[in-house]
């Protein structure tokens, strides 16, 4: 369980910047957890075809990740956005919607079903606009979410995306100084047994 969730992590940080050299022997282990995870697809899946990759979504891609795979998962992506611009810009925003080993097609087609079932077709493509990683979901369970929970998921994961990638790295560091600050501060107060 542990050289798989290490390996999901080694491709998920392969899938935004790729790494230049990776250990044969662990080139083999992300090989073999690739196929069992890719095994889990259904032959509804497999039976998606397999459209070419624009190159800016290539380019994201780790060349161990499997390509028809890919392939299928970008043809399911474009069934569910009205234009290919829009599919791009989901990938791009959310790259694991299209990585074989973390989703697959019938996840994205049936997440769309359950949101157009949702919302209507309209208010579904804002949804997926603002979140595209719900296209990862299993549309059973999705199916069982509550809508406004699934539109506050949404207006989230947007919030997030509109803030500035250099505030988005400093929030979390300054709530870590300010903690550290607390402690330290507390510590003296306290130094020698006697809080003052």
């Amino acid at each position: 369980r542990r050289l798989m969730s290490a390996t999901i992590v080694l491709h998920l940080a392969a899938a935004w910047a790729p790494v230049p050299q990776v250990a044969p022997r662990l080139s083999r282990q992300i090989a073999r957890t690739s196929q069992a995870l890719m095994a889990s697809w259904t032959p509804a899946d497999m039976a998606v075809k397999a459209v070419a990759l624009p190159e800016s979504v290539e380019a994201l891609v780790d060349a161990s990740t499997p390509l028809e795979p890919t392939q299928k998962m970008w043809s399911a992506l474009l069934t569910v956005y009205p234009t290919d611009d829009e599919a791009l810009t989901a990938v791009m925003r959310n790259p694991s919607v299209v990585l074989p080993y973390l989703n697959c097609p019938m996840n994205v087609i049936g997440t769309k079903k359950v949101l157009v079932d949702f919302f209507g077709p309209e208010e579904a493509l804002v949804i997926m606009s603002k979140n595209p990683g719900i296209l990862a979901c299993d549309p059973r369970v999705l199916a069982t979410s509550k809508a406004e929970d699934i539109r506050k998921a949404a207006d989230l994961v947007q919030f997030v995306d509109d803030i500035p990638t250099p505030l988005r790295w400093a929030i979390p560091l300054g709530v870590f100084g300010g903690g550290t600050a607390l402690i330290a501060s507390r510590v003296l107060e306290c130094y020698g047994g006697v809080c003052r």
